[in-house]
């Protein structure tokens, strides 16, 4: 079994859209589709967005019978200043089959809402095209939409060559930004207490404290308005003793001067569920609030083959994280898959999640059986891990149509994909689903949230949700990548 680095890694969700659904697929699992591709019987529902003539449409009485048949969301962009709304982003509702029934358009401040069409059954928005045929266009599909949901912010990412360090070196950095002191770090009192121990500190950096170790060498450490305080992790070679220390910095200073005296947070040894075998690459993340914004980052991450401690007494909470991978080929597909877990750790040390063993039998079924080459396809993980609650699929069509596509469709666990319509934008029956160079799914759950798929997207959208708070976890993610073995003739 391969394993995989989840600290120099970081876990790649599927989706770029900001929500994710959970609960069991409710459509049908076969439907019968015998519609075309046009769009010419489609009407436009009434809303807050605009219509396809880009006339604005009413919004309808507040009225509970009408909420719960409405959608809302909001699309937007990463950009220089944060996120910016993306107008003019086209709105599609699906029936059963995949069938386009109402066309809408996201208004310039990218908030639309709209009584959802009573045969319409899923949404897709269309990212708009770009004068740049070589420029990716994303389009998001939500299913069994049915019944109302507030799908949140969904993110349409900036071309790839945006990025905040070369795009925006003139934007005015705003008064209320992060700053942070660096402070020179002296160890040197520490030397004979702790030799040949570990100092972490600052997430993930590490020194090692003996004197062919440190001499001649200059150490720093950053404070800023954010941090609660100074957090330092000594711990010996054999994984026996581990010790903290957290303080706030001295006004006027320009170093930190480390001192035994400094260490007084016991830390408390982590215990996996008996009968547990984890794979060797785990990790614990200990968490404070930030200062500035309230809400929970990771200040400490640790490698339990390095630190299999906890510090109650200085971290507001803490998790642990697992993450496994494996392969196999197929005659038509080689399958990678990943298993990965988070979840709260007691103070005592506990914790009661497992992952899920990694296992290509539904893969594979999925593979032999319900794919049939074709992007209308059935799909059943729901024996896979009885927490998991919603899919992401992923279809990279990025040299198969005449303007690279990424396609994202958003569901439950157990459901059917009819062969959608998308007008102009794309044409699946045009592009040869073989010839993609992959394609993939994504399965989470996280504990502690509604189970019927349109509650959690909602919850998600209208609460302050933070994965990094303990009251969110456990999380669990299984991914699989299908990549088609190519006819070498």
């Amino acid at each position: 079994m391969k394993m995989f680095n989840i600290f120099s890694s970081t876990i790649i969700l599927a989706s770029v859209v900001a929500i994710t659904g959970c609960g069991p697929s409710s459509e049908t699992e076969n439907p019968t589709n015998n519609s075309s591709n046009s769009d010419s019987s489609s009407t436009t529902p009434n809303g807050t967005g605009t219509s396809s003539d880009n006339n604005p449409q009413p919004s309808e009485d507040n009225t509970e019978a009408s909420e719960k048949s409405r959608v809302k969301l909001v699309t937007q962009r990463e950009s220089c200043s944060g996120y910016e709304p993306v107008p003019n982003v086209e709105v599609l509702f699906h029936d059963e089959q995949g069938k386009v029934v109402a066309i809408s358009k996201t208004p310039e401040n990218g908030e639309f809402q709209a009584e959802i069409p009573d045969d319409a059954l899923h949404i897709s928005l269309i990212e708009p095209a770009s004068e740049d045929l070589e420029e990716k266009r994303y389009i998001h599909t939500y299913q069994n939409i049915q019944g109302g949901v507030n799908l949140g912010k969904i993110s349409f990412t900036k071309p790839d060559w945006f990025s905040k360090a070369n795009n925006c070196i003139d934007t005015p950095v705003p008064e209320s930004q992060n700053s942070c002191q660096s402070y020179k770090l002296d160890v040197s009192e520490l030397l004979s207490t702790y030799p040949n121990h570990k100092l972490q500190y600052e997430r993930t950096k590490d020194l090692t404290l003996s004197a062919e170790y440190v001499n001649g060498r200059n150490f720093n450490v950053s404070f800023c308005e954010s941090d609660k305080s100074f957090n330092f992790i000594v711990s010996s070679q054999d994984g026996t003793q581990s010790i903290g220390a957290q303080f706030l910095p001295v006004a006027g200073q320009e170093s930190v001067k480390l001192l035994p005296e400094h260490f007084t947070h016991q830390g408390v040894k982590v215990a996996p569920p008996s009968g547990s075998s984890f794979a060797q690459n785990n990790g614990i993340n200990a968490y404070q609030k930030n200062n500035l914004t309230g809400e929970y980052h990771t200040v400490l991450a640790f490698k339990t083959d390095e630190i299999n401690f906890i510090f109650p007494t200085m971290f507001e909470s803490h998790h642990y994280r697992t993450q496994m991978t494996d392969a196999i080929n197929l005659d038509t597909y080689s399958i990678s898959m990943f298993s990965y877990l988070r979840s709260k750790i007691e103070n005592s040390g506990h914790f009661d999640s497992m992952p899920t063993d990694i296992n290509f039998d539904t893969a594979k079924q999925f593979v032999l059986g319900d794919l049939n080459n074709s992007f209308s396809f059935s799909f059943d993980f729901s024996l896979l891990d009885e927490r998991i609650k919603t899919s992401t699929w992923s279809f990279e069509l990025f040299r198969m149509y005449k303007q690279p596509v990424y396609w994202q469709v958003n569901g439950g666990i157990k459901g059917h994909l009819p062969k959608f319509q998308f007008g102009d934008a794309l044409d699946l029956e045009q592009i040869e689903f073989e010839k993609q160079t992959k394609f993939s799914v994504r399965l989470n759950g996280y504990a502690h949230m509604p189970e019927q798929l349109n509650e959690y997207r909602t919850y998600k959208a209208e609460t302050n949700f933070n994965p990094n708070e303990k009251e969110f976890s456990p999380y669990i993610e299984l991914g699989f990548d299908f990549l088609p073995i190519q006819d070498s003739e």
